[in-house]
């Protein structure tokens, strides 16, 4: 039956031949249309990830082409990122510190309106209105960076983090008098 000259050219002769149906085209093509939907809907997510990405790599000073050494990390042990072997490939939520000094240092040198612009939009201080007193950490001030970062490009989020080890809790039995 091939070569076919257009869609309706299949079409028409699916329809004269005995045997061949054309309903299965026409699934054929729904399911195609849905592969590219989804198609469309993960480059959008992987553009959108690369964007978060630059953005943390920046903050953590590895935007510039590698460790520039001015982003303070560490790990529950200790260790620090070069001795743990930490790439500049990876995603940068390991930061637990930012040295915001530095930061500003480097927007004032920064030649690249877009990076500049990354750089200046770290608040190293918190957010007013929090109770005297109260003191952030600096994984805190990272994480609080971070949420301004997704509500300023109108993304939804959740910042998650482990509460320690806890003993998970259990409602009481219905029948127990505890």
């Amino acid at each position: 039956m091939r070569p076919f000259e257009s869609v309706q050219d299949l079409r028409t002769r699916l329809q004269k031949k005995r045997g061949v149906s054309v309903g299965l085209f026409e699934q054929y093509m729904e399911v195609m249309q849905g592969y590219i939907q989804v198609d469309r809907c993960l480059n959008k997510c992987e553009s959108i990830g690369k964007d978060i990405l630059e953005v943390m790599r920046i903050w953590g000073g590895t935007g510039r082409g590698g460790e520039s050494g001015r982003s303070r990390t560490s790990t529950p042990e200790g260790g620090s990122q070069a001795a743990l072997g930490i790439s500049s490939q990876d995603t940068g939520m390991h930061i637990a510190a930012v040295d915001a000094k530095a930061l500003k240092e480097m927007a004032e040198e920064e030649m690249d309106s877009k990076k500049r612009k990354i750089l200046k939009a770290y608040k190293p201080d918190p957010p007013v209105g929090l109770a005297d007193g109260v003191k952030l950490k600096d994984y805190q001030i990272v994480g609080i960076n971070w949420l301004t970062l997704m509500y300023d490009k109108k993304l939804s989020c959740i910042l998650a983090d482990e509460m320690g080890k806890s003993k998970l809790w259990r409602p009481p039995h219905p029948y127990s008098h505890d």
